[in-house]
């Protein structure tokens, strides 16, 4: 199980790494050619995008995850992924079309202008073809396709990417050029990722088998309202209580901090389909807690360079006007990481518990929002970072906590509070550092060997460093004898 997950999670990982540095290409273009109101108009925009998609397939892609990732039966996988995408299919293109035509008072709604429907229309244009894509595509790594689903992703960062750029740069047409660039990569590689799932396509519209995958599914929908409003209300409530110009250092600064989530999903992407398929196995539970210590070990790392080396990414993929957003990137970094190791909490999702799942999702994103409302005040979009981690960290305490009873798995956290612990003294120190450039980047980089190094020590026994002696002893041997 480790080899399949180190391998799936590979691929994942390596298409994260390559979609996030075409990503990151355009964030220095982004933020020298928009003013942080015009990158705050995208982003809420973006938000909208995402909480309709959430609501409007009533999270039917979850369902054909739950329902066909264990079955044998290939007709049967069909059956249930083909009612899927009818459905998909009609409950977007109706919800869009209703949305078009009301383009101008959802943009006085959403934007405080009406002056800027055209804007809103294209911007639901791309949803709909972004929700195509994402269910389809999503099929792809349900049945743990994943060096075609790395080839779609990829395939959809580059051709938005590129309409991107020429609408932008070279045609000028502003703010409604990413949005034209999101439609039509998204309608390009729906057709690409359906290419690749046609084998499991037939004409079939089970009624049974929708309402099966429903009641499975709609529990999951005010869930997921409540992780987008754990996730998005941090920028809503500046919207509220701030101005756009927040909303676009806020956003470019979430942007940075999601280099996490890009990095780290990879092994998210490629564990829950295996976790389905094994969990009834007695060695599964031990295997996860294994994988769980290499997981840590990768993303403490991750954690720490960012934080250490905040500034110097500012630097290098934002103008000077986006500078101040520095202080709040390591709280974001942090909580991004508490919210993606969900993963290794899987009893209630094992067991169906979706309500329940509901219910916590619910709860963290009402302490979200008032953590936002009472910090924003105080600390501005500072603030509004740390509301997000508190709210993550506690939404992570409790999953953790309640899926332990129905899937119990022996996870070492005292050894990860100690990773954390050292995590924050060296980023406290390296704070109240000010020396030249030069002895600054040097020191940072003897801190972040320092850190990784006593992480490693913590985390991985002596009996794991002899098992990594004896893999990395293969590896050479092999290629010693290939190389000539």
């Amino acid at each position: 199980m480790l080899k399949k997950i180190i391998k799936d999670s590979s691929i994942y990982s390596v298409n994260n790494i390559l979609t996030s540095v075409v990503s990151l290409f355009l964030l220095p273009l982004y933020t020298r050619i928009f003013v942080p109101a015009d990158y705050g108009i995208i982003d809420i925009l973006n938000i909208v995008v995402i909480l309709l998609s959430t609501t409007i397939s009533l999270e039917i892609s979850q369902a054909v995850g739950r329902f066909t990732v264990d079955k044998k039966d290939n007709h049967e996988k069909a059956a249930y992924f083909s009612t899927a995408l009818f459905f998909v299919f009609i409950t977007y293109t109706l919800f869009v079309i209703i949305a078009v035509l009301n383009s101008g008072y959802l943009s006085q709604l959403i934007l405080d202008s009406n002056e800027k429907s055209k804007i809103v229309t294209v911007a639901f244009l791309s949803m709909w073809s972004n929700g195509l894509f994402n269910f389809i595509k999503g099929q792809l790594r349900w049945l743990s396709r994943s060096v075609k689903y790395s080839i779609v992703s990829f395939s959809y960062s580059l051709i938005s990417i590129l309409v991107t750029i020429f609408l932008v740069l070279v045609m000028k047409i502003g703010v409604i050029g990413i949005f034209y660039g999101l439609f039509i990569g998204g309608f390009t590689c729906s057709l690409l990722s359906f290419y690749y799932v046609k084998d499991l396509f037939i004409f079939v519209f089970n009624r049974e088998k929708l309402v099966e995958m429903l009641e499975f599914s709609t529990p999951l929908v005010p869930s997921s309202i409540s992780v987008f409003l754990f996730v998005y209300i941090d920028r809503i409530m500046i919207k509220q209580m701030m101005t756009f110009n927040e909303i676009g250092l806020y956003g470019v600064g979430y942007k940075i901090a999601s280099i996490m989530s890009l990095l780290i999903g990879g092994t998210q992407m490629a564990l829950t389909p295996m976790i389905y398929n094994h969990y009834k196995e007695k060695n599964t539970p031990l295997e996860l807690a294994r994988i769980f210590h290499y997981f840590i070990l990768f993303a403490f790392t991750i954690i720490l360079g960012m934080s250490l080396f905040t500034k110097e990414i500012l630097v290098m993929f934002t103008a000077p006007s986006y500078y101040e957003v520095a202080e709040v990137i390591p709280f974001l970094v942090v909580s991004i990481f508490f919210s993606g190791i969900y993963v290794f909490a899987p009893g209630l999702w094992i067991m169906k518990k979706t309500k329940f799942i509901a219910l916590i999702n619910m709860g963290t994103a009402v302490l979200n929002i008032i953590l936002n409302y009472l910090l924003i005040p105080i600390w501005g979009i500072k603030g509004a970072a740390i509301a997000t981690l508190i709210g993550s960290f506690i939404a992570f305490y409790i999953n953790q906590v309640l899926s332990q009873r129905y899937y119990p798995i022996i996870y070492s956290w005292r050894k990860t509070t100690y990773c954390l612990g050292i995590i924050v003294l060296i980023y406290l120190s390296n704070n109240h550092v000010n020396l030249s450039l030069y002895t600054n980047i040097f020191l940072k980089m003897l801190l972040m060997f320092a850190g990784t190094s006593s992480i490693m020590y913590i985390l991985i026994d002596k009996n794991e460093y002899i098992k990594i002696k004896k893999e990395i002893k293969k590896i050479t041997l092999t290629l010693y004898t290939i190389l000539p």
